[in-house]
């Protein structure tokens, strides 16, 4: 995925991520196959609400690792599933 930051400046910043899903079922599998172009939107809406200096520190990466894995739980929670995602993982993190 590839995205734009507020960057301060005349240029626009970019971050390209490649991120890993990991369900915690067969079924939760289905579920976020399902439902992919969601999970994409939420990821890069998070992304791009992100600053400079946020996107490039390491501490702050894993609390944007952490909102999108607990934002997208929240959102394809439902009555019978309860946080179909054990984990995401940022497998790739580049930014300009």
């Amino acid at each position: 995925m590839i995205t734009n930051y507020d960057k301060q400046g005349k240029r626009i910043g970019y971050i390209r991520v490649s991120v890993e899903l990991m369900a915690k079922s067969s079924t939760n599998y289905a579920l976020l196959a399902r439902h992919e172009p969601l999970i994409r939107d939420k990821i890069i809406t998070i992304l791009g609400e992100q600053s400079e200096d946020m996107v490039k520190s390491i501490a702050e990466r894993e609390n944007i690792r952490l909102r999108c894995l607990n934002e997208i739980n929240a959102m394809l929670s439902t009555p019978t599933v309860n946080n179909p995602l054990a984990d995401l993982l940022f497998t790739k993190y580049l930014y300009e």
